[in-house]
């Protein structure tokens, strides 16, 4: 989990509502400082993580800003409109603007306004482990980074899937029925064609894979495996970008045209009820149900509700089958 220095202070706010008293002090004494593009990351542990369920705290506020940071919706937070869950909103409109003489009537633009509202969609982890594993030193650390990477992937792969529809149980992708193109084996003119014409570059932000990012870097020195920029429009990269048999896909998104809703995260853990297994825990192998008291585990979930949706669909494109 890489966190730069401009987000330490989010994290040591974490860390301190989630550790007890007791254990702050080991707990920061496991912070590794680190600076923007410093690849060393940052090591976390969260003591209260594995305590009583946990509700809606400041830690979970943290927690899941940490998971926003590190997915590719982290770079465009500060382009894109936060609203709240079910609470009416406008989608933004055009206007035009027209040069009028002194006493002459000024054109009238043509436009309405819509109220429109964010649904809540939840996405969740839940791992079941041996109450004996939590007791190893680091266990709470490697807890806190796989819950992280696990939601990011999540969110990610569901923000950029063009196929996904949207459904009662998580939103559509913003690259859902949005303008495509065939990427060609000339890279500058494929990135080109999906550029040229789009409105919005000023808050524009190209998403793709980290293997496609290598490729082009060899005519984008600015653009690499950990992203960068092309011409000056930031390259946030993600292994959830979608990627086939055809090769990868580059996305063109204008930040500003979208909105988001999101809540805290809520941890619960449990140790005394039966889950039906769907991954081997035991001897019995998958597929059944099993107490948790009985085979001295214990279940940790996390939930978090997130939504977003694309208010303008020529506010995204996408370049397909970059077999570079």
């Amino acid at each position: 989990m890489a966190i730069e220095l401009s987000n330490l202070n989010r994290m040591k706010r974490a860390l301190l509502c989630y550790t007890r008293n007791d254990t702050i002090a080991e707990a920061m004494a496991d912070i590794d400082y680190t600076f923007a593009g410093d690849s060393r990351g940052i090591k976390s542990v969260l003591p209260g993580m594995t305590g009583d369920d946990i509700g809606i705290s400041n830690a979970d506020s943290e927690f899941l800003d940490t998971v926003f940071i590190e997915s590719v919706l982290g770079p465009m937070q500060n382009f894109m409109t936060r609203v709240e869950f079910q609470k009416a909103y406008n989608k933004a409109m055009e206007l035009l603007a027209n040069w009028t003489g002194e006493g002459r009537p000024i054109p009238i633009s043509s436009t309405s306004l819509t109220d429109s509202t964010l649904e809540p969609r939840k996405v969740a982890t839940l791992a079941v482990v041996t109450s004996e594993s939590l007791k190893q030193r680091h266990a709470e650390a490697a807890l806190a980074k796989a819950q992280i990477a696990a939601l990011r992937l999540a969110i990610e792969e569901m923000f950029l899937d063009p196929g996904n529809a949207g459904t009662s149980e998580m939103p559509a992708a913003i690259t859902y029925g949005v303008q495509s193109f065939d990427a060609t084996a000339d890279i500058p003119a494929s990135i080109a064609k999906l550029t040229r014409g789009f409105k919005g570059l000023r808050n524009a932000f190209y998403v793709t894979d980290p293997g496609s990012a290598v490729v082009m870097s060899s005519v984008f020195q600015d653009c690499g495996v950990r992203g960068g920029s092309i011409g000056g429009i930031p390259v946030p990269v993600t292994e959830a970008s979608p990627t086939d048999s055809n090769g990868g896909q580059v996305a063109l998104v204008d930040a500003s045209r979208i909105i988001y809703a999101r809540d805290a995260l809520v941890f619960k853990r449990s140790n005394d009820s039966t889950i039906w297994m769907n991954s081997e825990f035991d001897s019995n192998g998958p597929g059944e149900a099993v107490g948790l008291f009985q085979t001295d585990g214990i279940a940790l979930r996390s939930t978090a509700r997130i939504s977003w949706e694309l208010m303008d669909p020529a506010g995204c494109r996408i370049l397909v089958g970059c077999d570079w």
